[in-house]
């Protein structure tokens, strides 16, 4: 079967691409990427990172960087989460805006979604961005799709 001229077929070798030879500072930059799309963490570190997170725990054998082999189950994780314990709710600076604090705990899956969507965009306009985003954003749209 060719798939030359399947405008989708780029995304089956993405998760490759992305993985392939990632240095430990790429992993951190896609770590933070992650982080401010989708406003969860494994980490309760504070540098340069949004204001207002959900801790999501990681098993004993996953690193606490978010990796692109685990987003799928990351995102799944989070829109399946009904509450959350007052501890996991990380807030990195004293002073965090309320708006922030209400953007990390929506509960709602595709309310979630599609906030995390919108930060995709936002994400993708700034510099210097890894193409692991890209992958970000076609997960968040396969959930999008999944919850429809």
């Amino acid at each position: 079967m060719d798939i030359s001229h399947n405008p989708f077929a780029e995304l089956v070798n993405l998760n490759d691409a992305c993985t392939k030879n990632i240095s430990q500072n790429e992993e951190i930059d896609s770590t933070k990427i992650m982080e401010r799309i989708l406003l969860v963490t494994r980490d309760r570190g504070l540098s340069g990172r949004p204001p207002c997170m959900l801790f999501l725990e990681a098993s004993s054998s996953e690193p606490p960087l978010l990796d692109v082999d685990q987003l799928d189950q990351v995102i799944f994780t989070r829109v399946q989460m009904q509450s959350y314990p007052p501890d996991d709710l990380v807030l990195l600076k004293q002073d965090t805006p309320l708006a922030d604090m209400e953007e990390a705990v929506i509960m709602e899956p595709i309310t979630y979604l599609s906030s995390c969507f919108k930060r995709a965009m936002y994400v993708k306009k700034q510099p210097n961005v890894s193409s692991c985003f890209i992958l970000s954003r076609y997960n968040i749209l396969n959930h999008l799709i999944l919850m429809h």
